[in-house]
């Protein structure tokens, strides 16, 4: 072995000069990727434990403190009023207006499809837990 040779296996400074076949550039890049994921995914479970902590307070710790067992979480109420049901006459507060409004949606899709002469239920106007 000639002593460039040996320089070759040994130092990292001719590494830069051996050429990579058009073939194994895609692997290269696979393994960029990988070796990427494997140093920055411990990171991402530590992050993803707070935001799934601060969702948790957000939806259940917070309403359950300032309102008991019947508030919905402030994430919550906004995708149902604003999101999910977009023809209410009066917003949703309560975890029991939004059971009403699924009884009342699901027999509404009854009557049009014809599985019900009418629905049951008469539309919400105001919130449940204020008429009890």
């Amino acid at each position: 072995m000639t002593t460039e040779v040996a320089c070759f296996y040994t130092s990292k400074k001719y590494v830069s000069k051996v050429f990579i076949p058009k073939s194994l550039s895609n692997y290269r890049l696979f393994l960029g990727i990988v070796s990427t994921t494997v140093k920055i995914g411990p990171l991402c479970s530590k992050v993803s434990s707070f935001i799934v902590a601060g969702l948790g307070f957000t939806e259940f710790g917070y309403p359950m403190a300032t309102g008991g067992l019947n508030e919905p979480g402030v994430l919550t109420k906004a995708y149902m009023n604003n999101l999910y049901y977009n023809d209410l006459s009066f917003p949703i507060k309560t975890r029991a207006d939004i059971c009403y409004e699924n009884a009342w949606h699901g027999n509404e899709e009854d009557v049009q499809a014809g599985a019900r002469y009418k629905n049951p239920l008469k539309k919400r106007t105001y919130s449940i837990k204020l008429k009890i």
